[in-house]
């Protein structure tokens, strides 16, 4: 999905612009950019998805899940 959002930066960036006449193509492709590229760079390492982490002497169990967009940039 990264990828392809990285791919089509430019062209979601055109028609967003296109669709709410807000901002530029140059900074709205910018933004793409950041949130697939840097934001999948940041996590592919990561578990994010069920038991994260556990704790048996304080008998506690971290459970990560899909809670959607976390982060929105105009």
């Amino acid at each position: 999905m990264a990828r392809a959002g990285i791919e089509a930066s430019e062209s979601l960036a055109k028609s967003a612009f296109k669709e709410t006449g807000y901002g530029n193509v140059k900074d709205k492709t910018v933004k793409n950019l950041f949130s697939t590229k840097n934001i999948y760079d940041s996590i592919k390492d990561l578990k994010t998805v069920g038991v994260i982490s556990e704790d048996r002497q304080k008998k506690i169990i971290e459970i990560a899940h899909p809670m959607g967009i976390i982060c929105a940039i105009n």
